[in-house]
């Protein structure tokens, strides 16, 4: 549309000179929420070529496909399906798969668990590939799985409810590992993120300081690490009314020093433009780039006026963000609660969550974002990543 042209400058830039072979294509996966009871086509697969995104697979998944996540092998994928009851159980489920990346790339089902709680949104695997830890919303919980190095298969370990305070209600949004040791879970209920020490055997003991806490109306959601800077990027969704928010965080990695694995903030920054009203605005996935030059966060705009953006952050020497520069989406799509980067940082995948569609843009190098194309999908879009 001509309001895209005005807001966005178009990409042109090929996005390959010559046909690559498939086994060596960009993969693409897309999630997709149960709208109206029709599990069908839930997850879908596309290659990233030079028309933009082109479907190679699609299969009929355990519905609400809310979170995928890669084994380091690239031989498993893990599925987390967002739901309350699975299997007459109180619950959700994640799934297991193997990936072919052939001609005809597709996954192959290995086994679907309980994810030990309700609601469960993100996923994540230990850097040596040994367990799966699923971070579940409406239960407020984190559960660890061993993974089958052989098959990919999940089996249950353990599963921790984070406690709060009397009459609040926890809501583990994420969660992420760092050198197969130190487990963090935002926690958007409770404003905390938890951190844990992960065993040899898949249990979570807290760590000696067992949360760090946020103020109230912070909403602590998803995080991106800066390893080479020990930092992290905390993306805060606050709430209807609060600024929305991202959060410099430092860590400690020496595993000899009594403070390892604990987070401490350093920065909090808006993630809208300067004077732009915060209400119903909410901050949802952050990535850094692979050169680690940006960080991305996408908001949302939960009111029908389709103020979405990127806001794209420069980071300096030290891992602090500076100002940050913004994209705006909204004429593109609405609600942009996932995306994702190619891993050479070339290009970013954006899905709509209330549009139904997911957005192609190429990565200019000062960090900004140009559109490159779209793709409609038959349902509401939970998640977007590489394969």
């Amino acid at each position: 549309s001509m309001r895209v042209w005005s807001l966005l400058p178009l990409c042109v830039v090929p996005l390959m000179a010559i046909p690559i072979p498939a086994e060596d294509a960009t993969l693409v996966i897309v999630g997709l929420y149960d709208s109206g009871g029709v599990a069908h086509d839930a997850v879908h697969i596309f290659s990233l070529e030079e028309q933009g995104l082109v479907p190679r697979d699609v299969f009929d998944a355990t519905p609400n496909t809310s979170w995928v996540t890669v084994h380091p092998s690239k031989n498993f994928v893990f599925c987390v399906h967002e739901m309350n009851e699975w299997q007459g159980q109180p619950g959700g489920a994640v799934s297991a798969y193997t990936i072919e990346r052939n001609e005809s790339p597709r996954l192959n089902h290995v086994n679907t668990v309980s994810s030990g709680g309700a609601g469960p949104v993100h996923a994540v695997v230990s850097q040596n590939g040994e367990h799966l830890i699923v971070a579940n919303y409406v239960s407020g919980s984190v559960s660890v799985f061993n993974i089958s190095q052989e098959t990919g298969a999940l089996s249950l370990v353990e599963t921790n409810v984070d406690s709060g305070p009397a009459g609040s209600q926890a809501h583990a949004h994420s969660s992420a590992c760092l050198n197969n040791r130190y487990v963090f879970v935002p926690d958007l209920g409770l404003n905390r993120v938890y951190q844990w020490l992960l065993q040899a055997n898949g249990t979570l003991l807290p760590n000696t300081v067992p949360w760090l806490q946020l103020p109230d109306d912070f909403g602590p959601r998803h995080l991106a690490f800066n390893a080479p800077l020990k930092h992290a990027y905390l993306a805060d969704e606050g709430t209807p009314t609060s600024r929305a928010r991202v959060t410099v965080l430092s860590y400690i990695d020496d595993s000899s020093s009594e403070h390892a694995g604990q987070l401490t903030v350093d920065q909090t920054v808006s993630t809208l433009p300067a004077g732009a009203d915060p209400t119903d605005m909410f901050p949802a996935e952050v990535l850094l780039s692979p050169n680690g030059k940006f960080v991305y966060v996408s908001n949302r705009d939960g009111s029908t006026k389709r103020r979405d953006s990127i806001a794209v952050f420069p980071v300096n020497q030290t891992g602090m963000l500076e100002a940050a520069m913004h994209v705006p989406v909204g004429s593109i799509l609405s609600y942009p609660r996932s995306m994702t980067l190619s891993v050479d940082g070339a290009w970013m995948i954006v899905g709509g969550q209330k549009t139904n569609n997911v957005a192609v843009f190429c990565v200019e190098d000062n960090g900004m974002l140009s559109f490159f194309k779209e793709t409609t999908l038959p349902q509401s879009v939970a998640f977007v990543g590489m394969l």
